[in-house]
């Protein structure tokens, strides 16, 4: 038997989501821009792609978090949302490095 998870805290993780998703577009970019590369095979330099592809996923989340009140949903948007925090801090690390190899 599935329990049910309040709205409020569903809601709460898929905006922290959506804003992480800003975060790694614009850490991306500005990592790019100093000589890093793209880390995921999926996604390329194109910003508008990227874009697309990003908005595409965060509205199936969003239809599915609306569809669903379960535990699972809420733990399976606690992960993505770790896993974007750690994304959007490794392209913080490594705009530093380039930042730090530029001033040297």
């Amino acid at each position: 038997m599935h329990s049910s998870y309040p709205s409020k805290m569903r809601y709460t993780l898929f905006w922290s989501l959506v804003a992480l998703n800003v975060l790694d577009v614009l850490t991306t970019k500005l990592l790019l821009d100093r000589g890093g590369v793209e880390g995921n095979p999926l996604l390329g330099d194109d910003l508008l792609t990227t874009g697309l592809v990003k908005t595409a996923v965060l509205l199936a989340i969003w239809t599915l978090i609306r569809r669903t009140d379960t535990i699972w949903a809420a733990r399976g948007l606690y992960v993505t949302v770790i896993i974007y925090a750690v994304v959007v801090g490794i392209n913080l690390g490594g705009i530093a490095c380039f930042e730090t190899l530029t001033t040297t």
